[in-house]
């Protein structure tokens, strides 16, 4: 490595009872940066002075004094600096043996049977990166300090079985022999799993500095995962810990791949049940005790407890899926577990992890095709769009309310939908206005059943008048926006007055007082005019309201309720540009120069008290272009539901307007792009390709399996017979009503076309680098960085 310059010692055997290899041991070549060790020399020992070599690595001289009783583990602050100072020997041990080791004095061994292994000098690097970071991390000490503490606790239990020599002499000596081989084996073998574990962490970090890519490691873990294969195939144990995995001293590389599949499966194992209009609800308790029952797979996956990272990983993706396209979290979690699992099944088999890879990335540039020519391009009416949100709807609520709020969902998108450009129109203007659902304001109120959540074609805003004697209720009412302080603020800057007398005190507060009157005599002198001129006319009387984005002192108050104003204060900025959008107006952020032509108009305006709070109403608008969802229900588990669910279902009328386009649902694209992918895709493909390709399109059947598991049927049978039907050309999904299967265009059971484009796309991608993935690492402050620096 570079980092280190290395004295190489080649170690030849002088014991008759150690043969070497049949012809004379010779001086290995290993490249490294700086070309092949052509130099060396040859120590002739004995294997009893090798025997106490190997000695020192578990009992070196600092141990005992270092870690008497207690494990010690003293932390380096600069383990590069403990590399650069000291100087290094490597020795090659001319034994075909596949083994490496490291002593605390500095010195490193390889036997020649693991050199062979290795193509080139990137290989060497990470054999040679992990046993520096054995000394480095200071194991050795580590290790020996464990083994005083286990061999106190078994010498204690050999204590007591040797009191039970007298009365049984037979069982006693069998416990004694499981004693030992239990402090020999288990115990120290597993703590060592541990530290190996670390040092191949810190060896990674050895082999960058070195100016080695880690991502060789992967590729030293293959070919020792190989050597394991082949030994497995033909019959080999080199020790008892081949045969008995929990005797072995390292993780082995199949252990290192499968912590990544196994996170992605916990996660997607959690999810299962909620997918599809039959699955399950799942409670979320938090550390104070508050409870949240939810099936909406963005809010278990946000707020539920993940340790495992590679699930974490994966729960991030499914949550930005949510917010790039609205829905599709649970099947984004059910795919990538998926695809890891099916994965598993070649990799377990020795197929390498790069060939796997590359059949997803081809999978999924056929299945995003197949997806262009398998959607339905449509015009979408308000029937269709009726069906799209009810089939996102009935996956969270119940059908009797999922039916009636789908219309109102619509009816809510359709009327905050821009305009279409001019006829005509050319480049930007040609293009059309995306929709805003922010537009749409939901509105929660704990009050009735879910049955009577309802569509307002105006906007409600959760607080009302705050004078007592304010005006509840407003007809043919003109509204002024503003957004202008009628109350005293202090200075944005730190100042302060000082006064001389009581009498500048009061000067000062009547000052104050009349630049917050003036502002209020502009306003009540605009609403005398618009109000003076619909008399004269002839027409309605008219109210006058003002709702105000600042506050509005007690004084204030009192100005407005003498002229018989509704004053609003403190409102949402989101609702001050809903309210222009829905009222019409202008928004004022100065009372100089009002003119009529700023005010908006309301039909209705009127308060309505629940309890201790208070809902204001805006309603009776002409054409509104923005609406409020008002959500009631008994409880707050109710309306946190229908919340969820209104949220997704109004995202899917959206998708589906911009898409003009739709796929069919309950199942049947999965269904039909598998039979594609494992058919003439499959058949097109290259080599060992062909594996990942028949590996993705069987993942994609988790979708359809799944609804099938959750609706209560044997999900064989009912798998088998969609792809019968499919196989005849026809567009089939399956019925979670009957467990048959059915055309979802005839029933109205739509999916949209973004959200499974980027599934397909997000899947594959976060599988790829999953596959790729084979070890965890504790992320923080390096120790390998200068001091001070992050």
């Amino acid at each position: 490595m570079a980092l280190i310059s290395f004295e190489k010692v080649t170690l030849a055997w002088n014991s008759p009872g150690w043969p070497p290899r049949s012809e004379e041991p010779q001086l290995a070549q290993l490249q490294t940066p700086g070309g092949p060790w052509s130099t060396g020399r040859r120590v002739h020992v004995t294997p009893a002075s090798f025997g106490k070599m190997q000695a020192q690595l578990l009992y070196p001289p600092s141990a005992t004094a270092e870690s008497t009783f207690m494990p010690f583990r003293p932390e380096t602050s600069n383990p590069t600096k403990v590399i650069d100072d000291q100087s290094w020997k490597l020795y090659v041990v001319d034994l075909p043996k596949i083994n490496a080791f490291a002593l605390p004095t500095r010195e490193i061994f390889v036997y020649t049977g693991l050199v062979d292994l290795l193509e080139d000098d990137t290989l060497l690097s990470g054999v040679l990166s992990h046993e520096i970071a054995h000394v480095t991390q200071r194991h050795a000490v580590e290790n020996a300090g464990f083994l005083n503490i286990a061999a106190i606790f078994f010498d204690t239990l050999r204590g007591i079985s040797f009191a039970l020599t007298v009365s049984f002499p037979f069982l006693t000596d069998g416990i004694g022999t499981i004693l030992n081989l239990m402090n020999n084996y288990v115990a120290d073998r597993a703590y060592s799993r541990k530290l190996e574990s670390e040092a191949d962490a810190v060896g990674l970090e050895f082999m960058a500095r070195a100016g080695y890519d880690p991502r060789y490691a992967l590729d030293l873990w293959e070919v020792m995962a190989a050597v394991e294969e082949d030994a497995a195939a033909a019959g080999q144990a080199v020790s008892v810990s081949d045969t008995f995995p929990f005797l072995r001293t390292h993780p082995s590389s199949l252990q290192r791949r499968k912590v990544n599949t196994n996170g992605a499966m916990g996660l997607a194992n959690v999810v299962k049940g909620n997918l599809g209009p039959r699955g399950t609800i799942k409670m979320l308790v938090d550390g104070a005790g508050n409870i949240k029952m939810t099936k909406d797979g963005k809010v278990l996956l946000s707020e539920m407890q993940i340790q495992n990272p590679t699930a974490a990983m994966i729960a991030r993706t499914a949550v930005a899926q949510d917010d790039q396209v609205g829905d599709g979290t649970t099947s984004v979690v059910l795919l990538v577990g998926e695809l890891l699992k099916q994965a598993d099944r070649y990799i377990s088999e020795g197929v390498h992890p790069t060939v796997i890879a590359e059949g997803f990335d081809l999978a999924k540039k056929e299945a995003l095709a197949f997806l262009e020519t398998y959607k339905v391009p449509s015009k979408l009416d308000r029937a269709q769009l009726i069906s799209v949100a009810h089939t996102s709807l009935a996956t969270k609520l119940h059908p009797k309310l999922a039916a009636q709020l789908a219309a109102d969902v619509v009816d809510a998108v359709l009327c905050i939908r821009p305009p279409p450009p001019p006829e005509g129109a050319t480049g930007v203007a040609a293009i059309r206005e995306p929709i805003d659902l922010h537009m749409v304001e939901i509105m929660k109120m704990q009050h009735k059943t879910d049955s009577d959540t309802q569509l307002v074609r105006g906007l409600v805003m959760d607080h009302g008048g705050r004078h007592p004697d304010m005006p509840k209720r407003v007809e043919n009412a003109f509204i002024l926006t503003l957004n202008v302080s009628l109350e005293y603020e202090k200075t944005e800057v730190n100042s302060g007055f000082f006064y001389s007398s009581a009498e500048q005190r009061e000067k000062l507060v009547e000052s104050e007082r009349r630049f917050v009157d003036a502002k209020l005599k502009k306003i009540v002198e605009l609403k005398n005019l618009v109000c003076d001129q619909a008399v004269g006319a002839n027409e309605k009387p008219k109210g006058f309201v003002v709702i105000n984005q600042k506050g509005i002192d007690p004084l204030s108050l009192d100005v407005l309720v003498k002229n018989g104003i509704l004053a609003l204060r403190r409102a949402k900025r989101r609702n001050m540009e809903r309210l222009q959008l829905i009222a019409g107006g202008v928004a004022q952020n100065s009372v100089d120069d009002l003119t009529p032509e700023v005010l908006g108009y309301a039909g209705l305006v009127y308060e309505h008290t629940l309890g201790e709070e208070k809902y204001t109403f805006v309603e009776e608008v002409k054409e509104p272009k923005g609406v409020t969802l008002l959500i009631k229900g008994p409880n707050a588990h109710t309306i946190a539901q229908t919340q969820d669910a209104l949220r997704d279902g109004l995202r899917a009328v959206k998708n589906a307007l911009e898409d003009e386009s739709l796929v069919p649902g309950a199942g049947a694209f999965e269904v039909a792009c598998a039979a594609h992918l494992s058919g003439p895709i499959k058949k097109a493909a290259k080599g060992r390709a062909k594996l990942g390709v028949q590996a993705f399109a069987d993942a994609l059947l988790i979708i359809p399996k799944t609804l099938a598991a959750n609706g209560g049927f044997d999900v064989q049978d009912a798998i088998v017979a969609v792809q019968d039907e499919q196989s005849s050309g026809n567009t089939v999904g399956l019925d979670l009503k009957t467990g048959e299967p059915f055309d979802p265009t005839v029933e109205g059971v739509w999916d949209n076309y973004r959200v499974k484009r980027q599934m397909l796309h997000s899947c594959s991608v976060i599988a790829v680098n999953l596959l790729s993935t084979d070890e965890i690492l504790r992320a923080g402050r390096s120790s390998l960085k200068p001091d001070g620096q992050q």
